[in-house]
């Protein structure tokens, strides 16, 4: 095949081609497609050279001329086409589909004709993967948070702040990043936390997990959830985190069949109003909205009034036989030392003459242990002898 002149010179004297001096900047979304910009001055027989890394490895990405596409590297096989029912106009722009995080990086736009000068346009591609949803779950008494899919390296914060909370950011053989990240709950409610997972690109989502003060039943009670300032894009609540309730995505709510005797509706605030509750339906109640960049989880238990009064007055006395014991752990550590300062007292108020004849004494009984071995054996033998 016959090689134009003006090719020959692309490959010998590329001092040739006009350059633009700022690079355009693009953000393409992983795995969907992306157009990266590039025009010229329209003419007969154009010649359009894509590569990427143009000052390093200079990577084939789309070489077109002679009315169709020439040459391209195997990592960009299959996902690269111009328009070209658009070159006619001077449209050299590239449809890149399948984005990979490898696509990130500098590219290069060469063109020509027949009748134009060579002219190159520099892109900068950069690759983003949006947090697009980050989900809570208490496991025992931990709440982890995860998220998957993101890129750049995302980070994670709690509120309110946790320093005791434990978090790996691992990245996957595609480039994409995984958060996951903990910390310890108190043991009784309420309490409320958020994680929040965002990256460099200004992309971000968070969680948001709250456990009620437990309530307890009655003919009519109402279980309370939250009202977001953003528009509300799914509602659902359940029972013991597995019984859906109702569920809603647009203006009305669907109600479980088994649960319409029992609701008796959901209010602006999005909270469940129920009645005539039995026993089947006493536990935990979860309710979890979604707005586009946020999640509520909130959990409240509703118990039974004799059940409710048992608990706290089982709580009271359980606090009340701590301080007995502590009360009387205290109470013989005064004694102690009230007899050890009275005893002190007593032996500094003691007559000297006193004192002299009891370490007299106590001198006596120390000769009396020093006797030498060998002279107790003596008077052991002299006892054994018999009388003549």
């Amino acid at each position: 095949m016959c090689l134009r002149l003006d090719l020959l010179l692309l490959i010998f004297f590329p001092v040739f081609s006009q350059s633009l001096s700022e690079d355009t900047e693009v953000s393409c979304v992983l795995l969907e497609s992306c157009v990266l910009p590039c025009s010229f001055d329209p003419g007969p027989d154009p010649v359009i050279h894509w590569t990427k890394d143009p000052d390093d490895k200079n990577t084939p990405v789309h070489i077109y001329y002679h009315g169709q596409m020439q040459h391209q590297h195997q990592i960009f096989k299959g996902r690269t086409s111009l328009f070209e029912e658009e070159l006619s106009t001077g449209n050299a722009s590239l449809l890149l589909s399948g984005v990979k995080v490898q696509d990130e990086g500098r590219y290069k736009c060469f063109s020509n004709t027949v009748t134009t000068d060579n002219k190159e346009i520099y892109v900068t591609l950069r690759v983003e993967a949006p947090v697009l949803q980050v989900s809570l779950q208490q496991q025992g008494q931990q709440l982890v948070c995860r998220s998957e899919g993101v890129y750049p390296k995302p980070s994670v914060s709690w509120s309110p702040p946790s320093s005791a909370a434990v978090t790996t950011v691992t990245s996957s053989e595609s480039g994409v990043w995984s958060v996951h990240s903990s910390v310890s709950l108190p043991h009784s409610p309420p309490h409320q936390y958020s994680c929040n997972v965002s990256n460099s690109r200004s992309s971000w989502r968070s969680a948001t997990y709250r456990r009620n003060i437990n309530i307890s039943v009655s003919e009519v009670i109402m279980v309370h959830c939250t009202k977001p300032t953003a528009p509300v894009k799914s509602l659902i609540w359940r029972f013991k985190q597995t019984q859906i309730i109702l569920s809603r995505s647009g203006p009305e709510p669907v109600y479980t069949e088994s649960w319409t005797q029992f609701v008796d509706g959901v209010t602006e605030s999005n909270s469940l109003v129920l009645k005539s509750l039995t026993k089947d339906q006493l536990g935990l109640f979860s309710c979890e909205l979604s707005t586009e960049q946020e999640q509520f989880i909130i959990h409240t238990e509703v118990t039974d009034t004799d059940e409710l009064i048992h608990n706290e007055k089982e709580a009271e006395g359980e606090h009340s036989g701590w301080l007995i014991l502590i009360a009387a752990v205290y109470g013989v550590l005064l004694v102690l030392m009230f007899t050890f300062v009275l005893y002190h007292q007593h032996r500094q108020r003691e007559p000297a003459s006193k004192r002299k004849k009891r370490n007299l004494l106590k001198t006596e009984q120390q000769h009396h242990q020093d006797v030498p071995q060998e002279e107790m054996e003596m008077k052991e033998e002299e006892e054994k002898e018999p009388l003549n």
